[in-house]
């Protein structure tokens, strides 16, 4: 057990020296913002976003993202109403490069806030002589959940995409108040911002 203790302090030792061997080539500190296109499955809507951010390591930086997606959900084949999915991660970023262009992955975990909706549905049967209307809800929820990304620093711009993987939540059929099926609320997002700060050290 001592020498396994002895090597992993030694593989921190390395790892450290190694890292404070390499000068910053940028500014520690940067806040990102911007917009983009949420795409879930079914339906489409906007993100907007807001991201502080530290860079703890010159190819590594830590943040606070807030964003919020107005989506236009698939409710049983009909689109509902817009709602708001607020989401609130700490993420961290990973960039290859220190030059102009830096491209990055990164991931993310925290909460995740869907708005309730509802839509109505309504079809006439064969006979063509009766018209059934169902009223769909979907109850607000709070989750845990996890987004990834890939994308590219060019400047002062920012372009990425990302994947925010959300649980479904289960929407109700007003008519008998039973829980019918799932509503998807992962989504992929594409993003076009730029961020203040976190720029080249003169």
């Amino acid at each position: 057990m001592l020498k396994k203790i002895t090597m992993l302090l030694f593989a921190v030792a390395l790892t450290s020296t190694a890292f404070a061997q390499k000068d910053y080539d940028y500014k520690k500190f940067r806040v990102d913002l911007g917009g983009g296109v949420a795409i879930p499955n079914g339906g489409a809507g906007v993100l907007f976003y807001v991201e502080p951010k530290y860079a703890v390591h010159p190819d590594f930086s830590v943040g606070v993202r807030l964003l919020n997606a107005l989506i236009a959900k698939k409710i049983n084949d009909n689109t509902a109403d817009v709602s708001s999915n607020i989401s609130f991660l700490l993420t961290g970023d990973y960039y290859f490069t220190s030059t102009t262009a830096r491209p990055y992955i990164g991931a993310g975990l925290g909460l995740f806030h869907n708005a309730g909706l509802a839509t109505t549905s309504s079809y006439t049967n064969s006979g063509g002589n009766t018209t059934i209307t169902s009223n769909y809800s979907v109850p607000s929820s709070n989750n845990f959940g996890a987004m990834i990304r890939g994308g590219v620093d060019v400047v002062h711009l920012r372009i990425g995409l990302e994947y925010n993987f959300v649980p479904s939540t289960t929407a109700q059929n007003g008519s008998n108040n039973n829980a019918d099926f799932r509503v998807q609320n992962s989504y992929f997002g594409i993003t076009f911002g730029g961020y203040f700060g976190g720029g080249k050290l003169k």
